[in-house]
């Protein structure tokens, strides 16, 4: 081992150490007499706090007959229990208390979720404590929820990159319960009942399976108070006992091709690893670091650089408790040369087999794992989810924040056992999406047609009979009044050249945001050269004239220093370690002032944006988009980006991408927002010495053309999917319009909550898995759109729309006091997420000086959405929401 990687990997340990000895208490603990496990950590960053109880069952857990069960279970456990809660008591009870629920399924377990407000937090904790024991499974119900899952069921068959890794995973694992999808096969779920669905409650919902974490700005020693008297009394199954499940681990290399009406093909390749009970998680992120980890990997390096025969790769770890799945997984650019890739990848692993890591990706390990965690620790819900997971299966509640205390010397050869033994040639499993022959889209087609008269037979037996219930619990619930925040501020000055400074410094984490801002967009790429922007931004950070592009990837990630450049949104972003500051800076101006534009660069990032265009003809949602655009913003720059395709980005010269980075890449009229914990005086001195330095010409303003009123329209487009994506639009308003303030707080009655008024039709119908909307979706300077959004199965597509707009119709009449009142909790509530992580904040600071807004608009922002009437809400809906002049967009067989 050289001199430099030991003062790199000695550096890894001390940094271990230091982690260890501030977190002694990262996460308390504390197991109640039931065996139940209470586990809290503390975060008062922001007055929110994150409660996930994890049940220690999952799909894996389902016996020969019990397919299926665990996920419907996690359907139904908030659909009412024996006396407190009714159906929409947990959805009402939510929405009133300004927060969040969701449930998720995996293989090894079940949570539930809320998201809340600290000073309500607590409410969550009687209504999962009565849920862990009276739910009920009414037969009616769960009749109307089959139609949600079958629709879920159609949704995954329509993402075809989900569809290939199940399928993997269900070849891979034959002998052992993860062969079974979670959601379970579709005669799986039509065979439930609700007694068999009570039978598996009852034989896994139970204290001593449960793990409780509490995340947030809450006090442990009262959350250990609060659960205790919830849950305290619950008994616990003394019967209980978790069963080991076997898996021949042979060796053998297994392959799945699926075909569909696709024109992109995909491919993944998958080794067998450990899986996280093993404790190998940390050696085995750094192999997938090393790999496919960004730009600067070995296989990004040598399969889309060097060899450019695909158009991305990257990989991960696919973790499981018992065993996991180690994922390489990529775009070929040519189906024909899908054997040349696998043989590539499998020549770069037996290279870091031999020759183990450089010095560069020790560093990268180092410094992107460190960011990753400063990361982490920012964001409840993510914490929530890894303290729960990691605890169910290795008992040790500070996992995640002992990550790094891992003896660092043994990396190296801790990476070569791991490649040896794991990653060798005769244990590559393959898959691929292929494009389906002309000669079998008739047979994909009849084979669509088929799954959709077997559901609608199953379905058509299974009627829902009764009406939603009405909210009980919820009545016993009041909302407390929203607490005094202290919104951050930030501080302004003007750089040497011009640019708008927006400085706040927050110590809460060693990292940094940066936002620059441009006043340059794909709004000025002209309609003869539609996609200049798009293609300069790709060009930009492909190289300087200092450093060539495998250089300069090097140098940003072997530092953890995340570049985004985007100027087709006018937007250039850093995040990195507020140690990196100052060289992050230095990257980005040299960056912005001396840009290589080298040819073969040019001709790469071309290709690219070409077979992206290709890619977009594969995704329903993305055509929904373009139609959208291009048929709300006829004849404005909002539609430029509607005008790329293959002829015009290959009319792009070098010549015209210099033009448009002299005329619009400038300083001139530029802001940079900068979050994060380094001071006002240090942020002056290292902007003076580095992006000060950037000059440039000055920028016209557009003169925006006046919208027209969008016109009634049926557009359908033809595409081979399971469900059909389904949008009503309409042309809206602009930020600044009078009205916005009262549509934003009908947008929470619309749609911001699992008790919105679309979501009710989602109750009542089972027609849509998701459904949303809003009238001021992407309001800024410019009108924005009212939309509605949904997918949905062919045979329902009429009713469905039949449904929304009779819905919209009436929707201004049937708004109440109550939803009202809610709804401008939940706005006023939510402010803080702005602040919530220093990415937020610097986006935030730009807001609020794009749009002029003085610093203290947070402050008064609640006082401004209380002094919106129910009266002048209604009337603006009225104005604003007109069925007859929606354009309908499908997307799907029709």
């Amino acid at each position: 081992m050289n001199k430099n990687l030991k003062l790199i990997l000695l550096f890894l340990i001390t940094f271990s150490a230091s982690i260890s000895a501030n977190s002694e208490q990262n996460v308390f603990k504390k197991v109640l007499d039931n065996g139940m496990t209470i586990l809290v950590r503390r975060n008062p960053t922001i007055p929110s706090v994150f409660i996930e109880l994890f049940y220690h069952v999952g799909s894996k857990d389902e016996q020969t007959n019990e397919k299926g069960l665990a996920h419907l279970l996690e359907h139904m456990v908030f659909k009412g229990t024996k006396e407190k809660l009714s159906e929409t008591d947990i959805p009402v009870i939510t929405h009133k208390l300004s927060g969040n629920c969701n449930a998720h399924t995996h293989y090894d377990w079940t949570s539930y979720e809320f998201e809340l407000p600290s000073r309500h937090w607590a409410e969550a904790l009687p209504i999962l404590a009565d849920c862990m024991t009276n739910c009920t499974f009414k037969q009616d119900l769960l009749n109307a929820e089959f139609k949600a899952v079958i629709q879920e069921l159609k949704m995954g068959r329509d993402s075809y990159a989900q569809v290939l890794y199940k399928e993997l995973i269900s070849t891979i694992f034959s002998d052992h319960p993860y062969h079974y999808p979670v959601i379970g096969f579709k005669q799986d779920i039509w065979e439930i009942n609700n007694v068999n669905l009570m039978k598996f409650y009852k034989k896994h919902y139970h204290p001593n399976n449960a793990t409780l974490v509490i995340v947030g700005d809450v006090d442990p020693i009262e959350a250990f108070a609060k659960a205790e008297k919830e849950f305290g009394a619950i008994p616990r199954n003394a019967n209980y006992k978790k069963n080991e499940f076997y898996f021949d681990n042979d060796i053998v290399s297994r392959s799945v091709t699926l075909y569909r009406d696709i024109k992109n093909p995909i491919g993944i390749c998958a080794y067998v690893i450990p899986g996280k009970k093993e404790g190998h998680t940390f050696a085995l992120d750094a192999v997938s670091t090393v790999l496919a980890g960004g730009a600067s990997s070995r296989l990004y390096q040598k399969l889309v650089e060097e060899k450019m025969i695909v158009n991305s790769i990257g990989s991960y770890n696919w973790q499981c408790f018992d065993h996991g799945l180690f994922f390489i997984y990529f775009e070929p650019k040519d189906v024909n040369k899908i054997e040349e890739i696998s043989i590539l990848i499998k020549e770069e692993i037996n290279n870091l087999l031999n020759n183990g890591i450089t010095e560069n990706e020790t560093t990268k390990i180092v410094n992107s794992l460190k960011y990753e965690y400063f990361t982490l620790i920012e964001n409840n819900s993510a914490q929530a989810g890894c303290i729960g997971q990691f605890y169910l299966i290795t008992k040790d509640e500070n996992y995640i924040f002992n990550y790094f205390n891992y003896d660092s010397t043994t990396l190296p050869d801790k990476i070569k056992e791991i490649t040896a033994k794991y990653l060798r040639p005769c244990l590559m499993h393959k898959g691929f999406v292929l494009p389906a022959p002309d000669s079998e889209k008739t047979n994909l087609l009849a084979l669509q047609e088929k799954h959709d008269l077997e559901d609608k037979k199953v379905l058509n037996e299974r009627i829902r009979q009764s009406e939603v219930e009405p909210e009980n619990y919820a009545h016993h619930v009041n909302a407390k009044p929203v607490d005094k925040y202290n919104f951050p501020k930030s501080t302004n000055f003007i750089t040497s050249n011009g640019i708008k400074i927006l400085h706040y410094e927050n110590k809460n984490t060693p990292t940094v945001s940066i936002i620059l801002e441009l006043k340059a967009s794909s709004e000025y790429d002209s309609r003869e050269l539609p996609g200049v922007s798009a293609l300069l931004g790709s060009v930009l950070a492909k190289g300087t004239q200092k450093r060539s592009y495998k250089e300069l990837t090097q140098e940003l990630e072997s530092h953890a220093i995340g570049l985004s450049i985007n100027i087709a949104s006018g937007t250039v972003s850093l995040n990195m370690l507020s140690s990196e500051f100052e060289h992050g800076l230095e990257i980005l101006t040299e960056i912005l002032t001396q840009p290589a534009f080298n040819e073969s660069e040019i001709e790469k990032e071309r290709n690219m944006m070409l077979e992206s265009l290709k890619l977009t003809l594969d995704n329903p949602k993305s055509i929904a988009g373009e139609i959208i655009t291009k048929n709300l913003y006829k004849n404005h720059p909002y539609s430029n980006g509607t005008f790329i395709n293959e002829d015009n980005v290959k009319k792009i010269t070098k010549e015209d991408l210099i033009n448009f980075y002299e005329k619009y890449i400038t300083p001139k009229k530029a802001k940079i927002s900068i979050s994060g914990n380094i001071s006002q005086d240090d942020a002056k001195v290292v902007l003076e010495k580095t992006i000060s330095k950037w000059a440039g010409s000055d920028i016209e303003e557009i003169n925006y053309p006046k919208l027209e009123k969008t016109k009634a329209e049926t557009i359908n487009y033809t595409l081979n999917r399971d469900q059909i994506v389904l949008k009503l639009v309409s042309l809206s308003i602009d930020r600044n319009h009078p009205d916005y303030d009262k549509l934003i707080i009908f947008n929470q009655i619309l749609s911001g909550s699992l008790d919105s008024k679309l979501f009710r039709l989602r109750e009542k119908t089972g027609f849509f898995y998701n459904i949303g909307g809003s009238v001021t979706s992407g309001s800024g300077h410019q009108p924005g759109m009212f939309i509605i959004s949904t997918m949905v199965s062919r045979d329902n597509l009429s009713q469905a729309e039949e449904l929304i707009l009779n819905t919209l119709d009436t929707i201004s009449d049937d708004i109440t006091v109550e939803e009202v009142r809610q709804a401008k909790d939940k706005i006023i509530s939510s402010l803080i997420f702005n602040y919530a992580t220093n990415g937020s904040i610097a986006s935030t600071l730009l807001f609020l000086d794009d749009y002029n807004f003085p610093k203290d608009y947070f402050d008064t922002r609640a006082r401004d959405i209380e002094a919106v009437t129910i009266e002048s809400i209604k009337e603006a809906v009225k104005r604003h929401v007109d069925t007859k002049s929606l354009l309908k967009i499908r997307v799907g067989r029709v």
